[in-house]
C-alpha cells in the first residue's frame, strides 16, 4: 500500500504539542467522520506512531482490556494501551466487524488481485487507510496538524500529569530515554499546575512555624 510505511518527517517548527482542549474539540466535532475521530482518539491515547496504528486489524484488539497487539518500528511485538473514550468509538466504528483492517479509506479495492487481501475489508472491499490519507484528513480538519502531533502531545500531557519515564516508555514504545526526551516539553501552564498540586499536598506552612508581621519565620516559644 503506497504511503502506509511513510516515515515521519520532522517539521521545521519545533512546537508540536497541541492543547488538551483543542484535541478534545477535534475528536468531539460531529462534522468529522467517525473513522477519522476514532483514528485520532487512538493515536492520542496510545501515543503510537501513525503507521503502527494504521497497520492494526480488528483481530489485534483485546477489547476487554483495552489493548491492541502491534508491531513497533523495528519489528518488535508490543501492545498499545488505549482509554475508555477510544474503546467507545471503536465499538461504534466496528459495529460487528470481526476481520480486516480497523481503519479503512473510502477506496474500494479492485477485484484483480493488485491489492493484498490483508489490506482489504472482506465485506465492504474498502482498502486499509494509508498514512497520506490520514495526514490529509487531519490537516484539513485543523490548522495543519499531522498525526505525529498527537503522539507528541500525549507524551507531553502524560508527563505533565506525573507519569514516570518508565510509564512513558511503556506507553510509546521507546527503548531509550534519550529518544524519549525530545517529546517531553511541558507547557508553562502544565508545569504551574503540577507545582500547585505538589504545594497543595505539602501544605502552606511548615508545621510548628509561624511568621512575624514582617513575614519572617518565627519559631513558637516553648
Amino acid at each position: 500500500m503506497a504511503g502506509l510505511r511513510r516515515e515521519y518527517q520532522p517539521k521545521p517548527d519545533a512546537t508540536r504539542v497541541r492543547s488538551r482542549e483543542a484535541i478534545d474539540r477535534l475528536i468531539g466535532d460531529k462534522r468529522n467522520s467517525l473513522e477519522d475521530k476514532t483514528l485520532w482518539s487512538m493515536l492520542y491515547a496510545t501515543a503510537a506512531r501513525a503507521e503502527e496504528v494504521l497497520r492494526l486489524d480488528v483481530g489485534d484488539l483485546d477489547r476487554v482490556n483495552r489493548r491492541a497487539r502491534c508491531i513497533r518500528k523495528g519489528g518488535k511485538a508490543d501492545e498499545l494501551l488505549y482509554d475508555i473514550g477510544t474503546a467507545r468509538l471503536l465499538g461504534q466504528l466496528l459495529a460487528g466487524r470481526r476481520t480486516g483492517p480497523i481503519f479503512l479509506s473510502t477506496r474500494v479495492a479492485p477485484d484483480d488481485g493488485t491489492i493484498a487481501a490483508a489490506h482489504v475489508d472482506p465485506v465492504s472491499r474498502r482498502q486499509r487507510m494509508t498514512y497520506r490519507t490520514a495526514e490529509r484528513h487531519l490537516g484539513a480538519a485543523t490548522d495543519g496538524w499531522d498525526p505525529h502531533d498527537l503522539r507528541h502531545s500525549r507524551l507531553t500531557h502524560a508527563g505533565e500529569d506525573g507519569a514516570t519515564e518508565a510509564d512513558l516508555m511503556n506507553l510509546s514504545g521507546h527503548e531509550e530515554r534519550r529518544t524519549l526526551q525530545r517529546y517531553l516539553s511541558p507547557s508553562k501552564e502544565g508545569t504551574h499546575s503540577q507545582l500547585d498540586a505538589i504545594d497543595a499536598r505539602r501544605g502552606d506552612r511548615t508545621p510548628g512555624l509561624t511568621t512575624s508581621p514582617t513575614g519572617s519565620p518565627v519559631r513558637p516559644v516553648r
